[in-house]
């Protein structure tokens, strides 16, 4: 047989073998999904006392000796829930008046510029229009359409307010 014969075969036969070894290999592995077979403990179990390894038991028995005696201790208080309050950055796409309401139907409030940034507090059930702080009427709200305004987050995830009017 020629050279190039001989490497053409031994590179195939490497090539079957590896195939082979990782095609047994994928088979063998249980899946890791569903129940385990029966007698099977959970990870993390304490060993059985049938089958159990001497080592484990002058283990256990070593640890319990060498553990001071309980103390008393005090109970770790669950932390409070407290409610974050969701708000974006909305910024104004069109020069517009806010209002004192969700809907055209309520009076102008607050001159909003274009390209302004605004803090959206909540929405209407529709999410049609949008709660913002007012932003040159310092500590009050006022209402704007939400086609005028660019708002920076999932405006579906701001409470709907309850009150539809400002003032």
């Amino acid at each position: 047989m020629t050279r190039k014969t001989i490497l053409t075969l031994l590179i195939a036969s490497l090539l079957l073998i590896s195939l082979a070894a990782c095609s047994s290999q994928t088979s063998s592995t249980p899946s890791m999904s569903g129940n385990p077979p029966s007698g099977t403990q959970p990870a993390g179990a304490p060993p059985s006392g049938e089958g159990a390894p001497a080592e484990a038991a002058a283990t256990e028995v070593a640890t319990a000796e060498a553990t001071a005696a309980p103390t008393a201790t005090s109970t770790p208080q669950q932390p409070t829930a407290t409610a974050t309050p969701v708000t974006f950055e909305s910024t104004v796409i069109t020069s517009i008046m806010c209002q004192t309401g969700p809907g055209e139907d309520y009076a102008g409030y607050d001159y909003l510029k274009q390209g302004e940034s605004l803090l959206t507090l909540a929405r209407d059930a529709e999410t049609n229009y949008f709660l913002i702080e007012a932003p040159n009427k310092a500590g009050t709200t006022c209402w704007v359409w939400k086609n005028y305004v660019t708002v920076e987050g999932n405006s579906y995830t701001l409470p709907i307010a309850t009150e539809t009017a400002s003032h």
